[in-house]
């Protein structure tokens, strides 16, 4: 907390009248980006006429917005993974955005499977598989040295997972 102080330009108590702790900073910063994405996201309609473009657009986002912080990001992903009081936290708020963002993604994949874009899958197994392809994008991207956009990234998921639900 005193580095974090520090690089604010504040004491260190001036930072706990804000976050009593680390894991509470932790949340909120989470929290913050969560946040960041949901403006840049704007209204998600699972009734979309492009379900799968409309896929598209929401991992483009999502990756946008990691891709501002890529080493907070790996961090928290570290973090959820230590069975400490901070992993707890982290990994509470994650699940939290999880289910969020899992929710959109299942309505737009109900959605492109209704129109025929994508084969009759259960749903829960298609979200699976684009979570995954997500969730490896997101955890490597800046470990490469050629990344590709986001847009381009989010299109190559949902092209690899329509095809794999076809």
């Amino acid at each position: 907390m005193e580095e974090i102080a520090l690089a604010a330009g504040v004491v260190r108590s001036t930072l706990y009248v804000y976050f009593p702790s680390k894991e509470a900073l932790l949340r909120a910063a989470i929290q913050s980006m969560y946040t960041e994405f949901e403006r840049e996201l704007g209204a998600t309609s699972p009734i979309a006429e492009d379900p799968l473009g409309e896929l598209e657009r929401v991992i483009a986002t999502l990756i946008t917005v990691v891709d501002r912080d890529p080493v907070f990001f790996r961090l928290m992903l570290g973090l959820e993974s230590h069975l400490t009081a901070a992993g707890a936290a982290v990994g509470a708020e994650l699940a939290t955005i999880a289910v969020s963002i899992s929710t959109v993604i299942e309505g737009l994949l109900e959605a492109a499977s209704a129109s025929g874009a994508i084969g009759q899958h259960p749903v829960s197994d298609a979200s699976l598989l684009v979570g995954q392809q997500l969730y490896g994008a997101l955890a490597t991207r800046n470990a490469v040295t050629a990344v590709p956009s986001a847009s381009e990234m989010a299109k190559r998921i949902v092209t690899f997972c329509a095809r794999g639900l076809a």
